[in-house]
């Protein structure tokens, strides 16, 4: 989920920019082209926030529910947390409208899932070299293994 995050963040970079709103940068994603002020490695209190609820905003689209159709139909509202201080002192909220593209988050997601098998299938491989165990069967267990990109990947 961290990683659609950090996708829809930097698709939307103008305006995360604009609005001075911190992201934490996920383990496996790299820095990007200007991001240097807003995007961080730790991960301080609204960076942290901002990335959950943009995770959070896209779970929709993993867990394939028909609530990810409405994700694409407009510019997504959402509400989060900006580096300019409120009244208070502390950092504002701040509503900032979103372009998401479906279209590119799949093919994020297929390409983790993809990675992943393919590491299971060299490690398993590494593990039985030199052996002779056949057949060797695969059970699928848990709700990820539902998910339509693991179907297709376990099939192809």
């Amino acid at each position: 989920m961290e990683l659609l995050a950090c996708e829809v963040y930097k698709a939307n970079f103008g305006k995360m920019r604009e609005k001075r709103i911190p992201f934490a940068l996920p383990a496996g994603c790299e820095t990007f082209a200007g991001a240097e002020s807003l995007v961080s490695r730790t991960k301080d209190a609204s960076s942290h926030m901002n990335n959950r609820i943009l995770a959070k905003k896209l779970r929709p689209i993993w867990e394939n529910s028909g609530e990810r159709e409405n994700l694409t139909a407009d510019a997504q509202k959402v509400i989060l947390f900006s580096q300019v201080k409120d009244k208070e002192g502390g950092g504002g909220k701040v509503s900032v409208e979103l372009e998401i593209s479906l279209e590119r988050l799949n093919a994020l997601i297929e390409a983790r899932i993809r990675e992943g098998v393919v590491n299971f299938f060299q490690s398993l491989y590494s593990a039985f070299k030199g052996r002779e165990v056949y057949p060797i069967h695969i059970f699928l267990a848990g709700n990820s293994c539902r998910s339509p990109f693991v179907r297709k990947i376990s099939r192809g």
